[in-house]
């Protein structure tokens, strides 16, 4: 039943916990949250990687050879991430530094959604609103009486 009811619910008993306070109407708002976003791995065939010069300093050597690296993903849903690497003077290496920065990246991504997703769960939870039912459960057995 619980994943099937969306909406306000009350109940109608004496709290057990606090046996002498007046209420005897209880609200529970029931919610769907967005679904948690889940981590990507790279798989480092997806990635289109692209050998180009490093400008600045270096010489010679520096215009001659191809050891930076653009690389772009593409996440199954289509987002689409992009790094530049010329960190190191080795095409093999900028490699591997490209696809540390392209998880970087999309697990920054991922931590912010969830951030969102936790925040959006906190301000759903302050707005409880009382009365309109869709449920009302009386005694403590839970009998339904709508």
């Amino acid at each position: 039943m619980a994943r099937s009811v969306e909406g306000v619910i009350q109940w109608r008993c004496q709290s057990q916990m606090r046996p002498k306070h007046k209420r005897k109407n209880w609200f529970i708002q029931v919610f769907r949250l967005p679904q948690a976003a889940s981590g990507v791995p790279i798989d480092p065939a997806s990635v289109e990687m692209q050998a180009i010069r490093a400008g600045g300093p270096g010489g010679q050597h520096q215009n001659k050879t191809s050891s930076a690296i653009r690389a772009r993903w593409t996440r199954p849903d289509g987002k689409t991430y992009a790094v530049v690497v010329r960190d190191n003077r080795s095409q093999h290496q900028n490699r591997r530094v490209a696809l540390d920065r392209l998880a970087a990246l999309a697990s920054a991504e991922i931590t912010e959604a969830q951030a969102a997703r936790q925040s959006e769960s906190r301000a759903l939870h302050t707005q409880l609103q009382r009365g309109d039912p869709c449920y009302v459960f009386e005694g403590r057995e839970f009998k339904q009486s709508k």
